[in-house]
């Protein structure tokens, strides 16, 4: 959490419980638009596969990032909301989850894949109204460089042919 979220958490008291309810909901499995949501809301951030791929290798080899999707989001993960923005139809909140994603890069001539676990920050708009479940209005994952070590890269590539 950053300082300028607390501080616009204190100026929003009056839709903490709606993000509070909105959360417990979540973690439940009776927030099924949510559900919905965050998973749009995650392959719409990886689809561009914008990731760092890291390995190590005896040989040299060219990397190439080819696409990051993800398996699962765990809402038991989820950070305490912190209210950013609340009016008399919406309540915005941002809240931080682990999610597992499937990472994919060529690593020269030999594709390698990997799982991490990784914590992503979400801001989720929701309306008041959340009988009998949230109604979302938005849902983002905030954008930030991801690193992803692949371990020991193995080449089947011979290192001293030529490429041309």
């Amino acid at each position: 959490m950053t300082d300028l979220d607390l501080a616009l958490s204190y100026f929003n008291d009056s839709g903490r419980n709606i993000a509070a309810q909105t959360m417990a909901m979540w973690k439940s499995g009776t927030a099924s638009e949510l559900d919905a949501e965050v998973e749009r809301a995650f392959e719409y951030r990886l689809d561009d596969a914008d990731f760092d791929a890291n390995g190590w290798s005896p040989f040299n080899y060219e990397i190439e990032s080819i696409s990051a999707v993800m398996q699962c989001v765990n809402p038991e993960t989820a950070s305490a909301p912190i209210v950013i923005a609340a009016d008399d139809k919406a309540v915005t909140f941002t809240t931080n989850v682990k999610a597992i994603v499937a990472f994919e890069a060529d690593f020269g001539s030999e594709r390698n894949s990997v799982e991490d676990e990784i914590e992503f920050q979400l801001v989720i708009t929701v309306l008041r109204d959340i009988d009998p479940e949230p109604h979302v209005v938005d849902v983002q994952v905030a954008k930030k460089r991801l690193a992803v070590d692949f371990g020991y890269i193995f080449s089947n590539e011979d290192p001293t042919h030529e490429k041309y």
